[in-house]
């Protein structure tokens, strides 16, 4: 797959436009179906298709298709996020919402994405630092791997996405897309945030000790979340909820929209920027005290949607 800026058929494409070599094949067809369908200001726009038949020395190759697509000037979130570094919580939330408001387009359209991850939401304007960052609107891309929820086939078992993404069920090879897109979101939260994919470590009373961030090794009530105390506590409940093994248990993507945090309702703490880039150690301190966090966990555990077992340390 690449990405250039012009057409090799000579077709015109303009500044506000790009075009997606992809060789032709179920993938390629897959993504022109969805984004020929989908129309959000939060799903980058599609403008068509054309086809060549691609040979060499008179000998025939794999076709490709030339996908022309809008353009996004600032490029994807995790090269923000290499440029950046770890972004703040708010700068965090306000591209957070512009996701989930993507993702929850596409559930009620019973469509899932199954490839969600940073590279794959799209800045649409040239971002130098996380104010502007902030500001920038946010497009979802790369629908290679969508599908549809039917009544005939409310699970999948076909393999898709990205490993560091995938949830403990999609390894496992039996779930429900939807809840294997909430997961994603939230790794693409924690990595948005702690600069580094979710960390899983033993539980105490575990035969293994390992730590891990990969989710093929996440085994139901053995591995518990690790996240930086800096973190505000709303944001710790979101991320445990979301990161959650059992995918029953898992928030829907409207749960998402309403929670605390993402819709701001949080503690003062844990503002500032961490200059961490993916795949830096954390080594701060906790910046909460035990009163104050009290009366946070008091609030955040009456709400409906997420009921989980708080321990105070």
């Amino acid at each position: 797959m690449e990405v250039v800026n012009t057409s090799k058929k000579g077709q015109k494409v303009d500044e506000s436009m790009v075009v997606k070599q992809m060789p032709f094949c179920n993938s390629s067809m897959n993504e022109i179906r969805f984004l020929s369908q989908l129309k959000h200001k939060s799903i980058i726009r599609y403008r068509g298709y054309e086809r060549q038949n691609k040979s060499h020395d008179g000998q025939a190759s794999q076709d490709q298709v030339n996908l022309f697509l809008e353009k996004a000037h600032g490029g994807d979130l995790y090269e923000q996020l290499c440029t950046l570094g770890t972004f703040t919580e708010e700068a965090a939330r306000n591209c957070f919402v512009q996701m989930v408001e993507a993702v929850r387009f596409l559930h009620s359209q019973n469509i899932a994405h199954r490839d969600l991850k940073l590279e794959n939401f799209l800045v649409m304007e040239k971002s130098h630092d996380l104010e502007h960052l902030s500001k920038s609107q946010l497009k979802l891309s790369d629908f290679e791997f969508a599908c549809e929820r039917t009544e005939q086939q409310m699970r999948r078992q076909d393999p898709s996405g990205t490993e560091e993404y995938l949830s403990p069920e999609q390894v496992r090879g039996d779930y429900c897309p939807m809840k294997s897109d909430v997961w994603a979101l939230g790794v693409a939260l924690y990595l948005m945030v702690c600069g580094k994919f979710p960390q899983f470590v033993s539980q105490p009373n575990s035969p293994c000790s390992t730590t891990s961030s990969c989710s093929s090794l996440f085994s139901s009530g053995s591995q518990e979340l690790q996240l930086p105390q800096e973190l505000s506590m709303e944001l710790q409940i979101l991320l445990r909820s979301i990161l959650e093994n059992d995918e029953e248990d898992r928030p829907t993507i409207d749960e998402l929209k309403k929670h605390y945090w993402t819709t701001g309702h949080v503690s003062k703490a844990a503002h500032h920027h961490h200059d961490h880039h993916p795949h830096q150690d954390s080594h701060h301190q906790n910046s909460h005290g035990l009163q104050h966090r009290g009366e946070h966990i008091r609030r955040l555990i009456n709400w409906p949607y997420f009921h989980l077992p708080i321990r105070v340390h």
